[in-house]
């Protein structure tokens, strides 16, 4: 069963790899920020949580036009581009500012995040060819999941990195430059990576979708969207549990029934619950 991974062309697994480590970053990202803005850089928790909403809205509104960029200018050039912003917005993150400048930077990394997923998805098609894209994209999606789960894991080096003498925010800190660095690090190797001479000087057409199968995205489009929306709503949820249990005093604690802060205290900090 596995041989047939063995066929898939070099630059189309050389895009597959190159994904594992900016998959990494993403999962370490969507796993910790809450808990950073919110813990470490001292955010209100209605902050983080827009925060977050910033980049999942900026990564769906931007994903449309990136792919009209890519398909014009290059899908190689929006795949470098959008590797680029995504890295550099996790040491936006971890820099000292206001919460605009947090959204900004959380704008920023969905539109670098949408780039990136438009062109490598468009380039491995390219590269895997007709028998071997089906093969390659199940390989791409089960190297993400797993190297987005090892970014989740990621989170456990601050207990090393304070072994070194840091505090727990400067370890935050120290980790979200580590992440954007390695993922940076991996740009130069997308350049080895050769487009097609008409993907690479850009295809020119009339409308913003191909006449044949125009149709049939807006169709796709269509059936997708409540399940993004579900999910979105999935994801406020847990976000929201948390932040207003996250201060409860469980019964051996209290002496009696778990005692559950009330929402405008859980705004305001540990230290002002009740």
């Amino acid at each position: 069963m596995f041989t047939e991974y063995r066929g898939i062309p070099w630059e189309a697994k050389l895009l597959i790899y190159l994904s594992l480590i900016p998959n990494v970053a993403i999962g370490f990202l969507y796993t910790d920020l809450s808990f950073f803005l919110s813990d470490v850089r001292g955010f209100d928790p209605a902050a983080a949580g827009t925060t977050i909403g910033v980049m999942g809205a900026s990564l769906v509104v931007a994903s449309f036009p990136v792919g009209i960029l890519a398909d014009r200018y290059g899908r190689r050039r929006m795949l470098v581009l959008g590797n680029v912003c995504a890295s550099l917005s996790l040491i936006g993150f971890s820099l000292p500012g206001s919460v605009s400048l947090v959204l900004m930077v959380a704008a920023l990394e969905g539109v670098g995040e949408a780039a990136y997923a438009v062109s490598v998805g468009s380039l491995l098609a390219e590269k895997a060819g007709n028998e071997k894209r089906t093969v390659a994209f199940s390989l791409f999606a089960f190297l993400g999941w797993v190297s987005g789960a090892i970014g989740g894991f990621a989170i456990s080096s601050v207990t090393l990195l304070q072994g070194f003498g840091l505090t727990g925010g400067e370890a935050h800190m120290a980790l979200y430059a580590t992440v954007a660095l390695l993922s940076l690090s991996t740009t130069p190797l997308i350049f080895k990576v050769r487009e097609s001479t008409r993907s690479a000087e850009g295809t020119r057409r009339k409308g913003l979708l191909p006449r044949k199968s125009g149709g049939v995205l807006i169709k796709e489009g269509l059936l997708a969207l409540p399940f993004y929306i579900a999910t979105v709503l999935y994801v406020f949820g847990i976000s929201l549990y948390w932040f207003l249990f996250k201060d409860a005093k469980l019964p051996e604690e209290s002496g009696g029934p778990a005692q559950v802060p009330s929402q405008s205290s859980s705004l305001e900090g540990p230290e002002e619950t009740r």
